[in-house]
């Protein structure tokens, strides 16, 4: 169309001499090059005319740098004598000037002089000798100070066809010196003055044609170059390693994965594949955690193999899930040995990824507008004879084709426009060869023709009544979708009587997901905003909060059983534990206690519940029960503490660590009177009765086995007793093959104590293979014949003082005569 239009220009008789007729004679036929325009240089200062013969002017310069812009090819050359012209015209306030005074057109040219010198200095900064920013630095300062005046004017009245192209090209020098966050002003400014039929400015037709088309190629300036806020990641071929197995060892694959993008990526996933990628080929897969810009992780994995690998492909982010927007670095690969030729072509086509995202269920846009669809295709080959196709289906349509050619690595990137209508999408991207499809992948996407739309993620809860439900301390997810991503949005939580709470909506990685914490709020309706700037109105989503509370980490701080038990004895101590609570409402707790005795039956317990009043908030609470615990130990064995608190359904259980181990009493039915008269006469003790009891071990686990039979032994007095204890075990029943027993013997009351007799006696003795041989003497009271008295040996272990067990002995009084 350009070229026709280019003739009929050229046949209505354009004058050749003046330069607008040239410049729109080559730009159309785009043939843009300076050997043609060299008429219309002035050699003398390097600046360019308005007419064949003319003096150099500004204007003219400008127009013809604009033109060489264009070219595939810059002359690099002229240009840097055009810029060298340019700097040399400025007036002392910073101006470029239409004529020798002040002009209302200054600025527009000034604009227009400086988005030129910025694109100049863009192609080649060193080449045109400049060692300085400091020219380009001051006409940003320039700019951006004007800028901002303009915008501010602009937006306290409503402007004219005059002043909308000013900022038209205030807007694209901008764009091109980098100045992205005034630009961002202008832009939203600009979009804010658009007629309802989509036109800029006033006047006739004409002029509303031209004012429309200044604005419509400034904001795309901005929509092109604009500053990428996307991640990049990208993993280069150089960094891929891979080290051959030594005699069994397996194979090591290492890469490294840069994020060079300008945004922090989501974390996401990588494959390793031996051969073109496919169900079949994948040796391995990984996560890659989140990377902030310019920084980077390796990626590790040993694999075996039968035989040594030929290709391996490295996919990073296959899925589309770190906001990538450039897939083509996605992708490395490493030839280890080449494969063998064969007749067909295997290829592998990623998952589609929409405006750098994986292709998500909702897409919002403008209507008339679209979006890039783009995947990786990779081959584990070169290109084959019959061309390969690329074409995308919408609802079984055809709305896309073009031809595809691989790179020297076999991989390509598959970029194509989608312009959508409202509803829903089942797309279908295929590769085609000759007619045959090769590669497919598919993706379904609802478009809507709004500006903004919120909608909150369904938690653990779920939904009722169509809204999501969260609890206190949960964490609200709002998904943001915007027609136009260069928006600010602005987003706040309000409850059931539209008062904004404090708390904020945090977008931590990903532009569109917020966060919002439940806190403690309190159980009701809330209501999620979002707006933009220029927006008259905010969008809304709401939610419920529950009415709820959560217990945990319940713990015993007593009794703390610290001191031996004996049977018959009766303890009793105070009850205070230590709970956190999350609530967020008021409510009221249920707090007791029970004793558990060795076979599992409840033997004392709190006389009535304790009631605890709970405030709403996340605290760690700490209470004594006014009734203390008692039980008396009936029999020997564990006893179990337990304490329980109770919200409402929500039962919080805790038991306490250490268990109450039950010994046998030392107290005798029957006290005895020892005789005084001497040792041959009376003193004799005979050891009657042995009787084990068994107990659990402390941090070693050792125990004990109880003896099936009870041992009978008749001792002299004064000679040693021998016990023999046999298969000492720990805990996950391993015989314990050495190591050592203490005992301590432990008399009983029997009258008065004789003289010089020690209230214990204390040993260790070793233990081999799990047998443990106990030797004790009996002494202490003296008994004459038909008496008796208790001793008790306890075992323990040297290491934990924990009890493992127990020998109770019961000793006879006899005459000497009687052995």
């Amino acid at each position: 169309r350009l070229l026709g239009q280019s003739a009929l220009l050229l046949q209505d008789g354009l004058l050749d001499n003046e330069l607008p007729s040239a410049l729109t004679a080559y730009i159309c036929g785009g043939c843009v090059n300076s050997s043609l325009l060299q008429p219309f240089f002035v050699t003398d200062d390097g600046g360019c005319c308005m007419e064949q013969g003319a003096r150099a002017d500004v204007l003219s310069t400008v127009l013809v740098a604009e033109a060489l812009l264009m070219a595939s090819e810059p002359d690099l050359t002229a240009l840097a004598t055009a810029r060298d012209y340019l700097l040399a015209q400025r007036a002392a306030d910073g101006y470029w000037r239409l004529c020798s005074q002040a002009a209302p057109g200054d600025l527009r040219l000034t604009a227009r002089v400086v988005g030129v010198l910025a694109r100049i200095q863009a192609l080649s900064p060193v080449g045109f000798g400049e060692s300085s920013d400091a020219p380009q630095n001051s006409l940003a300062a320039l700019l951006v100070a004007t800028a901002r005046q303009v915008a501010a004017e602009l937006d306290a009245s409503a402007p004219s066809a005059s002043v909308l192209v000013d900022m038209a090209w205030l807007l694209r020098a901008l764009c091109h010196l980098g100045c992205w966050e005034e630009a961002l002003a202008l832009y939203h400014s600009l979009l804010s003055a658009q007629h309802a039929d989509g036109s800029w400015g006033g006047g006739d037709t004409s002029q509303i044609l031209r004012t429309t088309c200044a604005v419509v190629g400034a904001l795309r300036c901005f929509s092109i170059s604009r500053a990428g806020r996307e991640p990049d990641l990208a993993v280069p071929a150089a960094s891929l390693r891979l080290q051959t197995p030594v005699e069994d060892t397996a194979w090591r694959f290492s890469a490294t994965v840069f994020n060079d993008g300008q945004a922090e990526s989501l974390p996401c996933g990588w494959e390793l594949h031996h051969g073109s990628p496919a169900e079949n080929t994948l040796l391995a897969q990984g996560r890659l955690p989140a990377l902030i810009p310019r920084d980077s992780c390796k990626v590790q994995v040993e694999f075996t193999l039968a035989t040594a690998p030929s290709v391996l492909y490295l996919l990073i982010d296959p899925d589309g899930e770190s906001g990538d927007a450039y897939r083509l670095n996605n992708m490395a690969r490493l030839v280890y040995c080449p494969p063998p030729k064969t007749d067909s072509l295997l290829l592998w086509l990623s998952p589609l990824t929409i405006r750098s995202e994986g292709a998500s269920e909702l897409l919002l846009l403008r209507p008339g507008s679209g979006v890039i669809i783009n995947a990786m295709l990779l081959a584990d080959g070169p290109p084959p004879a019959v061309p390969l196709r690329l074409v995308l289906l919408d609802n079984g349509r055809e709305c896309f084709r073009q031809g595809l050619s691989l790179e020297n690595d076999f991989s390509t990137e598959c970029r194509c426009e989608w312009f959508p209508d409202e509803g829903w999408h089942e797309l279908a991207l295929r590769v085609l060869q000759g007619e045959e499809v090769r590669a497919e992948r598919l993706a379904c996407v609802e478009v809507c023709y709004q500006a903004m739309l919120l909608r909150i993620l369904s938690g653990p809860a779920g939904e009722a009544e169509g809204l999501p439900q969260f609890t206190a301390g949960e964490y609200v997810t709002v998904r943001l979708y915007v027609a136009e991503t260069a928006a600010a949005p602005e987003l706040w939580v309000a409850n059931e009587h539209n008062e904004r709470l404090p708390t904020p909506l945090v977008s931590a990685t990903h532009e569109g997901r917020y966060t919002w914490h439940t806190g403690v709020q309190a159980p009701g309706r809330y209501r999620v905003y979002a707006r933009t700037a220029g927006m008259t109105s905010a969008v809304s989503a709401d939610f419920t909060i529950m009415d709820s509370c959560e217990l945990r980490e319940l713990s015993v701080l007593q009794p703390d059983f610290v001191t031996q038990i004996g049977v018959g004895d009766t303890l009793t101590t105070p009850v205070s534990v230590s709970w956190t609570q999350l609530c967020n409402s008021s409510r009221q707790l249920q707090l007791s206690w029970t004793w558990t005795g060795p076979d599992g039956v409840v033997l004392a317990k709190a006389t009535a519940p304790c009631e605890i009043d709970c405030a709403p908030g996340a605290l760690t609470r700490q209470l004594s029960l006014p009734e203390p615990a008692t039980l008396a130990f009936p029999t020997a064995g564990s006893y179990l503490f337990a304490v329980e608190i109770m919200a409402g359904e929500t039962v919080l259980k805790a038991e306490r660590s250490a268990r109450a181990m039950a010994l046998p009493s030392l107290t005798v039915e029957q006290s005895v009177q020892p005789e005084s008269v001497g040792w041959e006469a009376c003193e004799v003790a005979v050891c009657s009765t042995v009787k084990l009891h068994a107990g659990a071990g402390g941090a070693g686990g050792m125990q004990i086995p109880a003896p099936a039979t009870r041992p009978q032994l008749l001792d002299a007095p004064g000679e040693r007793i021998t016990i023999l204890l046999q298969g000492i075990h720990d805990a996950d029943g391993q015989i314990v093959e050495k190591g050592t027993l203490a005992a301590r013997v432990l008399y009983g009351c029997c009258g008065k104590a004789a003289p010089g007799v020690d209230a214990s006696v204390e040993g260790v003795f070793s233990i081999t293979n799990g047998n443990c041989h106990i030797s004790y003497t009996p002494g202490g009271s003296a008994l004459s014949a038909g008496m008796w008295a208790p001793v008790i040996m306890s075992f323990f272990d040297p290491q934990t003082e924990q009890h493992v067990g127990c020998i109770e002995m019961h000793l006879e009084g006899s005459d000497e005569t009687m052995h």
